[in-house]
Parts: structure tokens; C-alpha cells; sequence
């Protein structure tokens, strides 16, 4: 699944059940599932 970071904007895939920013360590609520369409 797709992930866009709300701390530092990046968007990164992660299969994890809890993932954790690769940039800035940033996990939980600051984390939001991308869709397809706003990917584009």
C-alpha cells in the first residue's frame, strides 16, 4: 500500500500493518493511505 507522509511529503510503499516514514520516522496519524487517483 501507498502512503504519503503529513510531515514531510514524500509518498512511500509499505507493506507494513504499522508503517514508519523512511524520511522522518513519522508513524500513526501522520501517515495517510494514497489512492490511485490522488497519486496522479
Amino acid at each position: 500500500m501507498k502512503y504519503k507522509c503529513l510531515l514531510c511529503g514524500i509518498e512511500f510503499e509499505s507493506d507494513e500493518a504499522n508503517p514508519v516514514c523512511p524520511v522522518c520516522g513519522a508513524t500513526g496519524d501522520d501517515l495517510v493511505p494514497v489512492t490511485e487517483e490522488e497519486s496522479k
